[in-house]
């Protein structure tokens, strides 16, 4: 599975990482209770991570809770 997340996504570079943390984002996620990977191997962010991000970001996420 980190293979295949690894040859489908960009990983974050330290500065990335810290500009994600400084929004209150996890910089590690966990698959299947963070996201799940749809047919097309694109990142699906699961309703927990939206609930623990706090705030809606207008992208019509599938699991949008807010």
């Amino acid at each position: 599975m980190a293979q295949e997340i690894n040859n489908s996504t960009t990983l974050p570079d330290a500065t990335m990482k810290a500009e994600i943390a400084a929004l209150g984002i996890p910089t590690t996620l966990t698959h299947m209770v963070d996201y799940t990977l749809n047919k097309e191997g694109l990142m699906i962010l699961s309703r927990w991570f939206l609930l623990r991000r706090g705030h809606c970001c207008q992208n019509g996420c599938q699991y949008c809770p807010y």
